[in-house]
């Protein structure tokens, strides 16, 4: 609590003395162009987010988002990264995107929803100093893309195995792309594929065109999983980051009726094997049956991998990340009747809802209604389950 007094006293200075803003003068922008950012169909500022912070912006501050064909978004979060829930606006200056980012956290086709169109502009203005600086500090998230930073290949790599205990030991693997070196782990993540001789590769984030352009880079040096692509062996599914759509529901099914049709270990993976593999493992630990605490342990590795946040270290930091994004897995699955989070734990410590669905139920029924048959689900339990 003194902590947050701190910081909000901190804020309310910043607010009064205009530090930050060495004058008088209004923070914005001004009319920029934008940009559309085409795999998550969110909107790019024509400004790099060093350009951003330039202008007098700084995070946690409260903007107004304004745009040309009319649309205006007031009192918008600006954060280093997407601290806020699915469905929620914010402006995020995320580590390695090359301009400043106005999304849906989550959620497609916010550029086509808003009509925008090459001739469109985009102004970003202050709203209000350190509206947002508890949440900034509360959730910042950063992480060095040096391998001398981590104790090991298999934390830079974001690297290991699913280990519950419904689901078959050294099977399943997860981690950072093996291919898309933007974040300097693809080397490593190849040793470590081929070290646990992986034979099928589910790639959440690319098309085979992306894999390719990797390929053509200098510093493309990923024998193991080229080796794979090239015998067929691995499922390019290119995927958004919204769990909830049905884009991602059918694209996830085509990809499983492909693993299916493979030996194993297969490797999951997205970019930084964070996002969007957290929601397919999580799925996938699920229908095995897994436990509420089993998922929620796997799911927050990454975070302790990544940026050293763990239960017994991190407390109040390791609690908020796992209400904002863990919990939103589940109540997407299990939703209560009155939208309250959880509902009557099962005597097998299950998670069920009012209408008492169980999170394995659910896990079924999304696959099903992403377009597997439900043998080809039977199938995908068999080979997953101890």
């Amino acid at each position: 609590m003194k902590n947050k007094i701190a910081i909000a006293l901190g804020a309310a200075l910043i607010t009064l003395t205009g530090c930050g803003n060495k004058t008088n003068k209004e923070v914005t922008t001004g009319e920029m162009s934008v940009i559309h950012e085409s795999k998550f169909d969110s909107v790019y500022g024509n400004l790099t987010i060093e350009e951003f912070m330039n202008k007098g912006f700084e995070f946690g501050d409260s903007v107004t988002v304004k745009f040309s064909n009319g649309h205006i978004y007031e009192d918008v979060p600006f954060y280093d990264g997407y601290y806020v829930k699915t469905g929620d606006l914010l402006v995020v200056g995320y580590q390695g995107y090359p301009y400043i980012d106005f999304a849906t956290n989550n959620k497609a086709n916010l550029f086509q929803n808003l009509g925008l169109g090459d001739m469109d502009t985009m102004t970003i203005t202050l709203n209000e100093r350190g509206k947002y600086l508890v949440e900034q500090e509360t959730f910042s998230t950063k992480y060095s893309d040096d391998r001398n930073a981590y104790s090991t290949d298999e934390v830079f790599a974001n690297f290991r195995s699913i280990e519950v205990s419904t689901m078959k030991s050294n099977l399943f693997y997860r981690g950072a792309s093996p291919v898309d070196n933007q974040h300097n782990r693809a080397g490593t993540a190849n040793n470590l594929l081929k070290e646990a001789g992986i034979e099928f590769i589910l790639d959440l984030a690319d098309n085979r065109d992306e894999v390719e352009s990797y390929i053509a880079k200098d510093d493309f040096k990923s024998d193991y999983a080229l080796n794979l692509l090239r015998n067929g062996d691995i499922a390019y599914l290119d995927m958004g980051v919204d769990f909830t759509s049905d884009t991602f529901q059918k694209k996830l099914a085509r990809g499983l009726e492909e693993l299916v049709k493979h030996d194993g270990p297969y490797y999951i993976h997205c970019t930084e094997g964070k996002d969007r593999t957290g929601f397919v493992c999580f799925l996938l630990e699920a229908l095995s049956g897994a436990s509420y605490e089993e998922l929620e342990r796997d799911y927050m590795i990454t975070y302790d991998n990544y940026f050293g946040i763990n239960k017994n270290e991190s407390g109040d930091k390791y609690d908020a990340i796992v209400d904002l994004r863990f919990k939103d897995f589940v109540n997407f699955l299990t939703p209560t009747h009155d939208g309250s989070y959880l509902g009557n734990r099962g005597a097998d410590n299950m998670l069920f809802t009012s209408n008492k669905t169980t999170l394995e139920e659910a896990a079924r029924e999304y696959l099903i209604k992403g377009g597997m048959t439900g043998d080809d689900v039977d199938k995908l339990v068999l080979i997953i389950k101890k």
